[in-house]
């Protein structure tokens, strides 16, 4: 984060604190309809005009290190593999033989010297250009380089890998524009993935994000564990264009004032873990919470920080993924520091999910005629505005659109 923006946050904050109603002139918001959960063709139209367009993020250069090292992703969309080239160079292919289709990389990761299909042996190299067909005479007029895999396109941020099934999106800096700006100082250091785990979870996506894009139920949900950390109720909330967003809280003074070597220091703050020189000092004091459209958020912190994504895998079917990420420190096992925060974000995980899929049930029962957005969750209406945009106003079915742009004069470019 550069000086600028922590700056300007921990201003606004400390009004958000004082501040005794609601904001001023926030608008009455139409309730979402709940068919935005549980509609076929909505679903449909997420994943063909979201997902299939928009720049998404599947890992981080450290997880291929080294020339044939591969990461496959299995994206909405389909599956995508993510290989080093002998260049050095970072690349994404669809993962599907140029031949019948069959996968060309079933293991999850490794490293390999070329990708080569496990149905009849067609070879690719690590570019995607298709080197070796067993009984190649047999294709009269085959030309190999008519049959390289699908490229995909791929660009970085800061060691972070985006991917985009679209080849007439813009680019990755143009979308990115508003978090650059303000986070380019904080995600430039040298970071490694420490850990990734997956969820199986029986509700739409949207249900599992707009759980982390709010902070009002943690008193509710997280009595004893989050809601002690922080001052839920007064959060600064921030809409970026693009349906990114910001969220800061301030630490309590259970955090502030604990001791070295307290369980809450070792939670928020383990002394063993390495955290990068010049980082703004908000980082000591206020939890920052990052979102990046369409399934991204992050509560970002120096000494490390999860990433989570929801993707859709169903209309009531959620792939949740928890990748963990931190300041690189050299060799060796990673620093007892981790299995503490592992273990405290066990516990907050396990409260949101008990409400998850009862929630879908609700939804689809129709338990209740909508779903009201008091300005707390208004990151949660941004999220939803913005899906109108991509798809289209005009394409979104019947009764199910949102007043996108309600809104609109609280975006931050």
């Amino acid at each position: 984060m550069d000086a600028a923006t922590a700056t300007d946050a921990e201003r606004r904050l400390a009004a958000e604190l004082t501040r005794a109603g609601g904001p001023d002139g926030f608008p009455a918001l139409p309730d979402v309809p709940l068919g935005r959960y549980t509609d076929a063709d909505f679903a449909r139209l997420e994943v063909e005009e979201v997902f299939g367009r928009s720049w998404l993020l599947v890992g981080h250069g450290s997880e291929i290190p080294d020339a044939g090292s591969y990461r496959v992703i299995d994206l909405p969309g389909g599956s995508v593999v993510v290989v080093r080239g002998s260049d050095g160079v970072v690349r994404a292919v669809r993962n599907a033989c140029r031949h019948r289709g069959a996968p060309v990389v079933r293991d999850g990761a490794g490293c390999a010297r070329r990708l080569t299909c496990q149905f009849h042996s067609w070879s690719y190299d690590l570019t995607g250009g298709l080197v070796a067909v067993p009984c190649e005479s047999d294709f009269v007029g085959l030309d190999r380089s008519e049959r390289s895999l699908a490229a995909v396109r791929l660009e970085e941020w800061n060691g972070l890998l985006f991917v985009n099934l679209d080849p007439a999106a813009p680019d990755l800096a143009a979308e990115l524009a508003p978090i650059s700006r303000r986070f380019d100082a904080f995600m430039g250091h040298r970071l490694r993935l420490v850990e990734r785990r997956r969820y199986d979870l029986g509700c739409n996506w949207k249900v599992v994000m707009e759980a982390f894009l709010e902070v009002y139920h943690l008193r509710t949900v997280h009595p004893e564990t989050a809601s002690q950390f922080a001052h839920s109720s007064s959060p600064l909330l921030v809409a970026h264009p693009g349906g990114h967003g910001t969220m800061y809280m301030a630490y309590t003074d259970e955090v502030l004032e604990a001791e070295e070597g307290s369980l809450v220091r070792d939670v928020m703050f383990p002394s063993d873990l390495p955290s990068p020189e010049g980082m703004p000092s908000i980082f000591d004091t206020t939890n920052v919470l990052l979102s990046l459209f369409p399934n991204v958020v992050s509560p970002l912190n120096p000494q490390g920080f999860p990433v989570v994504q929801a993707w859709p895998k169903g209309i009531d079917r959620t792939d949740f993924e928890v990748s963990w990420y931190g300041p690189d420190w050299g060799d060796g096992d990673r620093p007892a520091g981790w299995d503490t925060k592992f273990g405290a974000w066990d516990i907050v995980l396990e409260e949101d999910f008990s409400n998850l899929e009862p929630i879908q049930r609700s939804l689809e029962a129709a338990a209740h005629g909508g779903v009201p957005l008091g300005a707390q969750e208004r990151l949660i209406w941004h999220l939803h505005a913005e899906l109108d945009r991509r798809i289209g106003p005009d394409s979104v079915p019947a009764g199910l659109a949102v007043a996108a742009q309600l809104l609109d004069e609280l975006i931050e470019a």
